[in-house]
């Protein structure tokens, strides 16, 4: 029973996640059908999931649409608020999905990390937050790096200018 109202809300929040993409114009109409695949099953392996995944989601929509109007000056393929296709959704997610798809049929229950009770459990948990900590720092600092006019070269951790 608690598998079927789980998926109940994955449904829901999955559903509510690709129409606002949609709306807002983060997501092409292909980007909301993967968007939908990806947040279903996020949330139904657990809800842990579901919200490292919207964390992910919306603070790096956000940096996609920070300095919009610089942006279209700078990119000729420029879309508004990002417009990510379905490619771009699971070139990010796909991953995480399949992690979450085996936790979900390995483990079932949605637990804390506890390396001690729980090895496998907890390598999935953490490997799936691992991997979307890897896509936010991907994203953000692409995003980001452009505006900031300034970058840490990792030779020697030298500072210097982007330009």
């Amino acid at each position: 029973m608690a598998v079927v109202v789980r998926a109940c809300i994955a449904l829901f929040i999955a559903v509510m996640l690709a129409l606002r993409g949609k709306k807002k114009k983060s997501l092409s109409t292909s980007g909301a059908a993967a968007a939908f695949f990806v947040g279903f099953l996020s949330f139904l392996a657990s809800y842990r999931f579901g919200v490292c995944l919207i964390l992910f989601y919306q603070s790096s929509s956000s940096l996609t649409k920070y300095k919009g109007e610089v942006k279209k000056k700078l990119e000729a393929d420029y879309k508004e608020g990002g417009q990510r296709n379905y490619m771009q959704v699971f070139s990010c997610s796909l991953l995480a999905t399949i992690l979450a798809m085996v936790y979900f049929a390995v483990e079932g229950n949605d637990a804390p990390v506890d390396f001690t009770a729980h090895p496998r459990r907890s390598f999935l948990l953490c490997a799936y937050l691992g991997h979307y900590g890897c896509c936010a720092g991907d994203t953000w600092a692409s995003e980001l790096v452009r505006y900031l006019n300034w970058c840490v070269m990792f030779e020697g951790l030298r500072f210097g200018s982007w330009k």
